[in-house]
């Protein structure tokens, strides 16, 4: 995505839509896109600045985090930047702004921290692995902190202040 400084000498304000079909972000995080994205950028140009403000909404293929079934996410990202023809993203031969690390950026930005297949995914089971969604299983889930869990042996350090002999050594 390009803007040229000729347009912004002309028009103090630009406002762009367009549609992205990949970047190098969703190659890197391992989703795909539904469908292209939807880009909205506006550029107000005041004095030697240039104030960005960019939008990324979409959806993309993903999978759950705690059930690893197929889903589809929503993407959404708003960021303001401010450029100045000092910044690596000014060509000064075209005389043009160079914005793709911008929306590459959003793109990256705007992937879910976390996705869930619904919103009360029952994960798997962490002993037998079966998706707890579709089925039960017949493991015995124990009643100790250990349980499961690799970490459950600290839970009895925290609620006993530390190891038996008041030591922080077992």
């Amino acid at each position: 995505m390009r803007i040229a400084l000729s347009t912004l000498v002309t028009q103090h304000h630009v406002t762009v839509k367009e549609e992205m079909s990949a970047t190098r972000g969703f190659e890197l995080l391992g989703v795909t896109p539904t469908a292209p994205l939807s880009i909205t950028l506006k550029a107000e140009s005041v004095e030697d600045k240039l104030f960005v403000n960019l939008k990324v909404e979409g959806e993309v293929d993903a999978r759950c985090d705690l059930c690893g079934e197929e889903c589809k996410a929503p993407l959404f990202a708003e960021m303001d930047e401010e450029l100045s023809m000092e910044d690596e993203c000014f060509d000064p031969i075209e005389k043009v702004f160079d914005l793709d690390f911008l929306v590459e950026e959003a793109v990256v930005m705007s992937l879910p921290r976390t996705v869930r297949c619904k919103p009360d995914c029952k994960g798997l089971c962490p002993t037998c692995g079966v998706n707890l969604n579709y089925a039960t299983c017949d493991c015995v889930q124990s009643d100790s902190p250990k349980g499961n869990n690799p970490f459950g042996a600290l839970q009895e350090l925290f609620s006993t202040g530390g190891a038996k002999n008041g030591s922080t050594k077992m």
